[in-house]
């Protein structure tokens, strides 16, 4: 074993016990004063490894999240200290990461501003009008999230050792979109509470700064050590498909026709199609068609013109329990230990996304000897659906 392995080991040790001492309620001035070369000499692989022993010892992401924001501000200064090496090639994506992240910064402290003057007088309706519009622009940030959890995260999976880090950045991730909708719920009201918009604008304060020093500090250089520049920025048309929420400058690669999809003859038992005329049936349905095969890996995902989730090429060969944020990942389980046990073939839920009613169905696929291949998941925006209430014999096109 090198010495740098038995460093990283050493000091992701120590670090893992620092905040496990949190957890339990020790001091933090005594734990500083423990473990103060450790802290002022801390580098990001040590982090991100200390980060992972927190998932694998299963600690629950309750009491995960706020002793990871505690120690991450015990190593602010050493952390902060350390930055990019500037000798190397730069990288276009973590530019773009970064750009978008000083533009929400910008709103940020636009919005601060503006919460003075509402909490002076919470009456003027102008100043709520205004600060409301500063927070559905400032909502947009969860693009940065789905960039993140759809094209980045499947690299880290591949490419860390340690890569539970992702769990707890989807976590809190989350954290950010809800509460922002709860403060724009608040800001639509007649009577807005004081108290508990600054609540929930101080939470979104914190959590997106501190994903923004997270990034910045941790995963990005890790990024740049780890893979090579030009393997990131291979990666900036499908970050540009998804779309930067601020700032989306970049080459957008037009996806080249196959010619063995249009030569190929599928046999589907009922008739005969190519592969292309497949592909455009699969994508004129107006459904989000997931395909997990029985090993929980993703081969296929449909791609109609107005899809409900998010979904990048980069999730094909994920594992689908690395595809939904960690307080989901009980249900996940439990749905494919019953599919694959033969005690379910179906499971439904129903969500409010953006106003929309979603539809989601989970279909487990069977061969003819009953053996289990995998699962479909279906879902479908039903909103307009639920409207209906009468038949519709003549054709209206109005």
């Amino acid at each position: 074993m090198s010495k740098l392995i038995v460093r990283l080991d050493k000091n992701s040790n120590k670090l893992f016990e620092l905040i496990r001492g949190m957890i339990e309620g020790e001091s933090g001035a005594d734990l500083y004063k423990k473990n103060r070369d450790l802290i002022d000499n801390i580098t990001p692989d040590e982090v991100v490894s200390a980060f992972h022993k927190l998932i694998e010892n299963d600690f629950e992401m309750v009491v995960i999240k706020p002793a990871v924001s505690k120690v991450l501000n015990l190593l602010y200064r050493s952390l902060t200290d350390r930055s990019f090496d500037d000798s190397g090639e730069k990288s276009m994506l973590i530019d773009l990461f970064i750009r978008n992240y000083n533009a929400a910064d910008s709103i940020l402290q636009e919005m601060k501003g503006l919460i003075k003057a509402f909490n002076r007088n919470p009456s003027e309706k102008e100043v709520g009008r205004v600060l409301l519009k500063n927070v559905v622009t400032l909502k947009k940030i969860k693009q940065i999230y789905l960039i993140k959890e759809n094209v980045i995260f499947p690299l880290i999976e591949s490419t860390f050792k340690y890569p539970g880090c992702i769990k707890i950045m989807w976590s809190i991730h989350d954290d950010i979109i809800r509460d922002l909708k709860e403060i724009e719920n608040l800001l639509k009201e007649d009577i807005v509470d004081p108290e508990k918009l600054n609540r929930y604008l101080g939470n979104i304060f914190f959590d997106i700064h501190s994903i923004k020093f997270r990034d910045e500090k941790i995963l990005f250089p890790l990024l740049i050590e780890t893979v090579p520049v030009e393997q990131l920025d291979d990666l900036i048309a499908e970050c540009l498909q998804l779309g930067f929420p601020f700032i989306n400058q970049g080459k957008r690669e037009s996806i080249h026709e196959n010619e063995d999809l249009k030569n190929s003859i599928i046999d589907l038992g009922t008739g005969e199609v190519t592969g292309e005329q497949l592909i455009m049936i699969l994508n004129a349905l107006p459904l989000d068609i997931t395909f997990v095969d029985e090993n929980d890996e993703v081969k296929f995902f449909s791609n109609p013109s107005d899809r409900i989730f998010t979904r990048s090429k980069s999730v094909i060969g994920r594992k689908v329990q690395n595809c939904h944020p960690p307080e989901s990942m009980g249900i996940v389980e439990k749905i494919l230990n019953s599919f694959k046990s033969g005690e379910r073939d179906f499971a439904d839920f129903r969500i409010i996304v953006d106003e929309k009613f979603i539809l989601i169905n989970y279909f487990a696929l069977r061969d003819r000897n009953g053996k289990y291949k995998g699962v479909l998941e279906v879902s479908q925006n039903i909103t307009e659906i639920k409207k209906l209430n009468s038949e519709k014999r003549l054709l209206e096109w109005s």
